[in-house]
């Protein structure tokens, strides 16, 4: 059955991964205002190159998948959007992958989990775990493609933020925006946002509550972030 959102929609039966609350978050909140060619790092569905073509209608989207199924589902989104004529998936590993070009913007929602039982279907070992892309390499292959003004947007858990940042400065990354992600008001927060560029800047950080009073409740920060593409915003 389709996701539907405002301007497109994403068929995801027997895709490896589902859309989640992290992607929409990414897709909604990295920025940069004069992107003309962006890299979706990971794209699984398809979900967050989809939301940069609808944000950015001047820049052409790349989309790179190593799971082969994974990259034929996204490319069916893709052929059904409103922007199949800016948008292209590779298949491949991104470590090693050949592109034409660098990007003003990189966005990942990367495997994120390095330990833990693993489950016994492939594509999701691949979308859940760093078994095959490592924060390290993600850092290490985005600092090759990403142009001296670029801007690299990643969503992670919070417990690997001091972690992410001390690698990225391995590879002259600096950290630009950081958005903490609490699930309530009074909880710790789970996921953080970032923003990576090559230039030192002041850093601005933020917070961003999903729920505030129950279930489904949402803040009204989150509403507004995600407006433009939740049909219920």
């Amino acid at each position: 059955m389709a996701f539907h959102f405002k301007q497109f929609k994403i068929e995801q039966e027997n895709a490896p991964f589902k859309i989640g609350t992290d992607g929409l978050l990414l897709g909604a909140w990295a920025a940069h205002e004069q992107a003309k060619n962006i890299l979706d790092i990971g794209t699984g569905t398809g979900l967050i190159a989809l939301m940069m073509a609808q944000r950015f209608p001047l820049a052409a989207i790349e989309a790179i998948e190593l799971n082969p199924q994974a990259a034929k589902i996204a490319s069916h989104n893709f052929e059904q959007s409103p922007w199949k004529d800016r948008i292209s998936t590779q298949i491949g590993d991104f470590k090693s992958h050949s592109f034409a070009q660098t990007f003003d913007l990189l966005v990942s929602n990367p495997p994120f989990c390095s330990s833990g039982k693993l489950s016994e279907m492939t594509g999701k070992n691949l979308a859940r775990h760093n078994i095959e892309l490592t924060l390290a390499e993600l850092m290490e292959s985005s600092s090759k493609l990403l142009s001296k003004k670029g801007v690299l947007g990643i969503v992670l858990p919070y417990d690997l933020m001091e972690e992410t940042i001390n690698i990225g400065s391995q590879f002259d990354f600096f950290p630009k925006r950081i958005c903490k992600v609490l699930p309530t008001p009074n909880s710790a927060p789970k996921r953080f946002l970032v923003e990576f560029s090559f230039v030192k800047t002041k850093l601005q950080t933020t917070e961003l509550v999903l729920e505030e009073s129950g279930r489904h409740n949402y803040s009204a920060t989150y509403k507004a972030l995600t407006r433009p593409f939740l049909l219920d915003k």
